[in-house]
């Protein structure tokens, strides 16, 4: 089910040939991934789900985020959403780093 909404394409492709080369090319990005899964779960409290994703996106460890990292986890959020949702094929739903 989740290649089905992270990688439509690849998930029509596969299901389509069957083929083991098809299986093999399915992407799911990781980080919009985590991302949305952790936000949405209700078994996770809001201080550690900010906690965990400091630690995702913190690249430089310094226990704060800086502009690019916090452009980068606002995108994987929305990448996500888009995909627990079934909007990754619509048209200038995802914001891309210039806008």
């Amino acid at each position: 089910d989740f290649v089905k909404l992270f990688d439509p394409p690849g998930y029509a492709r596969a299901n389509q040939t069957k083929s083991p080369q098809d299986y093999v090319r399915i992407k799911l990005p990781v980080s919009p991934l985590i991302t949305v899964c952790i936000l949405m779960s209700t078994a996770i409290c809001k201080k550690q789900k900010i906690r965990f994703l400091l630690g995702v996106f913190d690249e430089n460890d310094n226990r704060t985020f800086e502009e690019e990292e916090f452009v980068e986890m606002l995108l994987a959020l929305f990448r996500g959403m888009a995909a627990m949702f079934n909007l990754l094929n619509m048209k200038d739903v995802l914001p891309s780093v210039q806008r």
